[in-house]
């Protein structure tokens, strides 16, 4: 008989259990009192929807005897797929397979809830105690009761979890879009995560993917202090493993792990009991990791903990990745400004000294450095020469120190004209130990080359003591940079190079006034004061009648002014030979020849027959200014019997010579003391060869001549015949 008054007692003593959410307790006190009160040989509770409480295998008392614990397992491993998409009568009444005994009955009764299949519950009895027909709908209304019970209140204690962990979502939402103060933030969400899970620790790690790192971004607990900016390796531990897999992991016995590193916890102090690691995932891409250590007051973490702080995890990973865009996008305005403003003044400036001084600071501003270091390209000693310095000072300091060109890191960025990051000096093999700063070698190196139209003259070298990371960004804003100085270094020079030629353009003119007015007081003034007196002398004469002498005194006065004549003709042919514009070289050269068999102690030999090209007016300006200020250098120094003067072609080449056989000259030692005596003929001359691409000799003595000079200049027909518009200077 059902004693069904003492079962309904039981099960209403067990309700506590249920409010307080003890499952496990009231599964195994309930069925124990079913088996108690009911005459049932075995019994045995299945629920094919685990929810948190209940056991995941059938939880059974008594003893299933063969055949029917056979029987038994064959129907409950059946029994998911047999009631899959429909309940099944409320009582299921199984005779015991044809080979048991016919003592034995299976009697199987569905657990049903809202019209779904939660579980069974399946009693043996002999059969000699086999329930009548009502005794099995009573006992199926007890059996639905006990398990009905404690399914709603699993389903109410579940809906009550999830609307717990929606606010708490919420609230996470809240927190992490409330603020600005991003760092602020994060501490508040890693705190609440370690309240949460009721865990003594909780640390949130960054993935920094370019140096295959983790960076523990937020700590909370004991000595957090100690680990905060640190790195480890990314595939380094318990953290590792969540990040390189994007998976949640539990370690409950972490000193059991293989995973586990005491590195950290003889580092801090702290004694890991357990471990959850959650990834923090955006957009398919894991950037980060939760981890909280030691869950107080329990065995350790459970899979619904783990749930839960990847839901979280979720949340704090969108926020950390808007807090990265906007931090980016703040930097990169701020970079961006700096970059317009250093601009703005290395551009604005044109002298070169000024512009160095300023690049290195800036320099600074722009890729958050802690040292620069500009290193410039020194042609003449073949040499790199660290210019400037800014930032951390090392000691001593020196203004400007010259290395070799393949220095360390600048000098392999400068020879291949590429931007270079290293994230450890020392463990690069390019880079050069610094005695002078031993610091710099343990620190992150950013080097951008300072490049125009393919010609590097330098480089930009910034230095990370801490090791901080210079990203993609960094390098295309200080790459950006570094071209804006290399085009306001070109500038400057350019400028340099105009002050100079102005200079010496001013000299140049300096020189032609001193030589005009010292040709017209030596030669013309003195003949047209001769004349003057002779005048003067005529008219005294004629008052005397003395009329013979007047003739002769008219003839000397006729002979003087033709000379003067000749010399200012000269003058002005030398200053400008109109012939040369309006007939072009070789006739103007026949026009200069005439002028000098007059005014040249020497006789002057000229060789200049017809070319076959026409020479374009600059290369015919170039050619003749060489060929006058070689003859005037014959006519002031050398006391030549013989000049020669030759233009002719051969094997696609222009060549113009001015030869003599007087004194010859020390042309090393003229050459280094030119500058400083203050005359520019001998540059002139250069500089009007390489206009025309060519290039000029000057041999003393001559090659096949004895004692004299010759000076020979050499150019391309093409170029004399389609030089470009470049300034020639008269």
């Amino acid at each position: 008989m059902l004693n069904t008054s003492a079962v309904l007692l039981g099960l209403g003593q067990l309700a506590p259990l249920l409010d307080d959410g003890h499952f496990a307790g009231y599964w195994q006190r309930g069925l124990a009192l079913l088996y108690e009160q009911l005459p049932l040989q075995a019994v045995s509770l299945l629920l094919v929807e685990p929810v948190t409480g209940p056991p995941t295998q059938p939880l059974r008392l008594g003893e299933f005897v063969e055949p029917a614990a056979s029987a038994l397992a064959t129907w409950e491993a059946d029994f998911c797929h047999r009631y899959a998409d429909s309940a099944p009568s409320a009582v299921v009444t199984a005779a015991a397979a044809p080979e048991l005994s016919s003592t034995l009955q299976l009697l199987h009764i569905p657990l049903v809830t809202e019209s779904r299949v939660r579980g069974a519950m399946t009693c043996s009895f002999v059969h000699a105690e086999v329930p009548k027909p009502a005794e099995q709908q009573a006992l199926c209304q007890l059996v639905q009761l006990f398990a009905g019970n404690a399914l709603r209140a699993l389903a109410l204690h579940g809906l009550q979890r999830h609307l717990a962990r929606a606010n708490l979502l919420n609230t996470i939402a809240q927190a992490v879009t409330s603020s600005l103060d991003l760092k602020r933030v994060f501490h508040q969400t890693t705190e609440l995560a370690a309240q949460v899970v009721n865990a003594q620790a909780a640390t949130l790690f960054q993935i920094d993917h370019d140096n295959r790192e983790l960076m523990f971004l937020i700590t909370k607990g004991e000595a957090a202090h100690v680990l905060e900016e640190k790195r480890i390796p990314l595939d380094h531990g318990v953290v590792g493993w969540t990040a390189t897999r994007g998976k949640a992991l539990v370690v409950n016995q972490p000193r059991d792990s293989a995973l586990f590193n005491s590195a950290v916890d003889s580092q801090t102090g702290f004694n890991t009991r357990n471990i959850l690691c959650v990834p923090l995932r955006i957009h398919e891409r894991t950037i980060g990791v939760l981890e909280v250590l030691n869950k107080e007051g329990e065995e350790g973490f459970t899979a619904d903990d783990a749930d839960l702080l990847t839901m979280m995890g979720h949340q704090i990973a969108i926020a950390l990745d808007n807090a990265h865009l906007f931090e980016r996008q703040r930097e990169r305005v701020r970079e961006l400004a700096t970059l317009n403003k250093v601009s703005q003044a290395i551009n604005s400036d044109l002298d070169a000294n000024s512009v160095l001084n300023a690049v290195t600071q800036s320099a600074l501003e722009i890729s958050s450095g802690d040292r620069c270091e500009l290193y410039l390209v020194d042609h003449r000693r073949q040499q790199l020469n660290r210019f400037a310095t800014a930032g951390h000072a090392c000691s001593p300091e020196q203004s400007s120190v010259y290395v070799p060109l393949d220095f360390g890191l600048p000098g392999w960025s400068i020879a291949h004209n590429q931007p270079l990051v290293v994230r450890q000096a020392s463990l690069d093999s390019r880079h050069q130990p610094r005695t002078d700063c031993p610091e710099l070698n343990e620190s992150s190196i950013l080097v951008v080359p300072l490049s125009y139209r393919g010609r590097v003259v330098g480089a930009i070298t910034v230095y990370s003591l801490l090791g901080r990371s210079f990203d993609g960004e960094k390098q295309e804003v200080l790459q950006t940079f570094a071209n804006q100085v290399a085009v306001a270094l070109q500038n400057a020079e350019l400028y340099q190079s105009l002050r100079t030629e102005q200079e010496r353009i001013i000299k140049a003119q300096e020189e032609v006034r001193h030589h005009l007015a010292r040709e017209l007081h030596d030669n013309t003034a003195q003949m047209l004061s001769l004349i003057t007196l002779n005048l003067e002398l005529s008219r005294r004469m004629l008052n005397e009648r003395r009329l013979d002498q007047v003739q002769a005194e008219l003839d000397n006065m006729q002979r003087l002014a033709r000379q003067a004549n000749r010399e200012v003709r000269t003058l002005l042919f030398e200053l400008r030979p109109i012939i040369l514009e309006s007939r072009g070289l070789i006739p103007a050269l026949h026009a200069y020849h005439r002028q000098l068999e007059s005014s040249l102690a020497s006789v002057v030999h000229l060789e200049a027959p017809p070319l076959p090209v026409q020479i374009s007016l600059q290369a015919a300006n170039a050619i003749f200014s060489i060929i006058q200020e070689a003859v005037n250098n014959i006519r002031k120094h050398a006391k030549a019997a013989h000049t020669w003067i030759r233009v002719y072609t051969r094997k696609e080449q222009l060549y113009f010579e001015v030869e003599d056989d007087g004194l010859g000259c020390a042309i090393t030692t003229i050459t280094q003391e030119y500058e400083q005596a203050g005359s520019f003929g001998l540059r002139n001359m250069h500089e009007r060869a390489n206009l025309l691409g060519g290039k000029l000799a000057i041999l003393s003595p001559r090659p096949e001549g004895g004692r004299g000079t010759l000076v020979r200049g050499v150019a391309p027909i093409t170029r004399v015949v389609e030089l470009p518009g470049a300034f020639l200077p008269k």
